[in-house]
């Protein structure tokens, strides 16, 4: 085998409130959603929601202990767009910080985000010329 296992919730979930405990600068990520991703040693992709609701878990979690989070996203943008404009409903449920990672999406959809009312202020980007192929021209920098 490839080393792989598929960890149950509440095990996962468990182990990440134990280490949020225990190390009170930590973070939480990277999470995210990706759409090209396969699961390893197969040619199966996991289901949007299926990533999406691990993300519900994941950024209620880090809210809950009042840590950043740091996000991936391969196209899915919109997805990760309506997921924040939910939480805007009740900022209490956001991270008090959001780093989308290595970021990916088209400039025009950055206001999108900083716009969201009671959350916009949480969130930063980050941009990767290694993972990204832009540079600050492309970027609109």
């Amino acid at each position: 085998g490839n080393g792989l296992r598929v960890v149950p919730s509440d095990e996962w979930e468990g182990r990440l409130r134990q280490l949020l405990r225990q190390i009170p600068t930590a973070i939480v990520g990277e999470i995210g959603i990706d759409r090209s991703a396969v699961i390893p040693g197969s040619r199966a992709k996991t289901k949007l929601q299926h990533q999406i609701q691990l993300v519900q878990r994941q950024v209620s979690i880090a809210a809950e202990f009042q840590r950043p989070v740091s996000v991936h996203c391969v196209r899915g943008y919109s997805h990760l767009f309506e997921f924040f404009q939910q939480l805007a409903k009740h900022p209490e449920t956001c991270p008090p910080r959001v780093m989308l990672h290595s970021y990916g999406g088209s400039v025009e959809e950055i206001p999108r985000f900083y716009k969201l009312p009671g959350i916009g202020d949480r969130f930063y980007y980050s941009f990767s010329h290694a993972i990204n192929h832009r540079t600050p021209d492309k970027l609109g920098a």
